[in-house]
């Protein structure tokens, strides 16, 4: 009984602080604006990295920008549906949110499409997953029912199995894209001395390897480990300087093994040699495709070739990640034709 009590007051709690923010945004005007919905305040850095590329991309419309963390428009949505007009382009962001994996997210973005079916909708470069099973199968039929109903919406993936799975699904949709995880429009560079490798792996429900495997491999060897996911939240207004921090870390190291996306990702952007291997859904590999001409970015399919490409990659040697501006273009082109 205690605890109810105390979870009802958190969340009243939680939705006046949410109500105060979105209030400091949110604005009644006819003109056109931009309603970035699904920005992170949990402590995943990939997914703030993600909302810092998205905002990014968006300015170039020269278009107001209104941002709502996800956790926010859930708790305070009526608010949000008062200031949202007609002529306002809803942009949700990207990730790997889609599917059975993560419900909170997904019903998020359900929530979203519903309550806004006459307004352009864009669903930026996603993983669509759901797995083979009953829960799976039931919400992908959830899924659908609700993109079927929207008059106007664009979806993006961001691996060919996603594009084919919203291919073979939603048929009725404006438009659907195949395109690169927006991280990938960004690049940084900043020279340090680098030493040792950098270990990033997961430790959640998209664990799909055995850590202590690696451990074993790299036994004897200068090891640093780290992660990409705080376990405190990260507000809007110091996500960038989170994001960059993580980014040192990366710019710091020989060599970074990771089964986490973000992680090949960040090693990329920052032209830190990198073996990365697959998570659950698939999205590692899937996303590689677009790293894959990279000539320090490595993908292997088991444990047991980490070891072979441990002796094969030339740390001497400096690389450069020059693939974001061709990145940026692809995606700005597309949504230039929907905004």
């Amino acid at each position: 009984m205690v605890k109810k009590i105390a979870k009802k007051i958190q969340k009243a709690i939680k939705i006046i602080i949410s109500k105060r923010e979105l209030k400091k945004t949110l604005v009644h005007s006819d003109e056109k604006k931009i309603i970035y919905i699904g920005s992170p305040l949990h402590g995943n850095i990939g997914d703030h990295a993600i909302s810092i590329a998205i905002v990014d991309i968006l300015k170039s419309f020269q278009l107001p920008i209104i941002e709502i963390p996800g956790e926010r428009y859930m708790l305070a949505k009526k608010l949000v549906l008062n200031y949202v007009h007609l002529s306002d382009i809803i942009v949700i962001t990207g990730g790997g949110l889609i599917g059975n994996l993560w419900m909170n997210e997904e019903e998020m973005i359900k929530d979203v499409i519903n309550n806004f079916n006459d307004n352009k909708i864009i669903i930026m470069p996603q993983t669509y997953y759901f797995d083979d099973n009953e829960e799976g199968n039931k919400e992908l039929k959830s899924l659908k029912e609700t993109i079927d109903k929207h008059k106007n919406i664009y979806l993006c993936s961001r691996e060919e199995k996603s594009y084919k799975i919203c291919k073979k699904n939603f048929k009725k949709v404006k438009g659907n894209y195949l395109l690169p995880d927006v991280v990938l429009t960004l690049k940084r560079h900043k020279k340090y001395i680098r030493d040792g490798i950098l270990v990033i792996l997961r430790a959640d429900k998209e664990k799909h390897i055995n850590g202590e495997k690696i451990n074993e491999l790299l036994d004897n060897k200068n090891v640093r480990m780290t992660t990409t996911v705080l376990n405190k939240g990260i507000s809007l207004k110091k996500r960038d300087r989170i994001f960059n921090n993580k980014l040192e870390e990366f710019m710091k190291a020989e060599l970074v093994i990771t089964d986490r996306l973000h992680g090949m990702i960040f090693a990329a952007i920052t032209s830190t040699p990198c073996i990365a291997l697959d998570n659950k859904s698939k999205k590692v590999s899937g996303v590689y495709k677009w790293l894959e001409k990279l000539d320090y970015i490595f993908f292997c399919k088991s444990i047991e070739e980490v070891d072979s490409y441990l002796k094969k990659i030339d740390l001497n040697k400096t690389y450069k990640y020059n693939l974001n501006t061709k990145y940026k273009e692809m995606i700005t082109k597309i949504l230039k034709k929907i905004i």
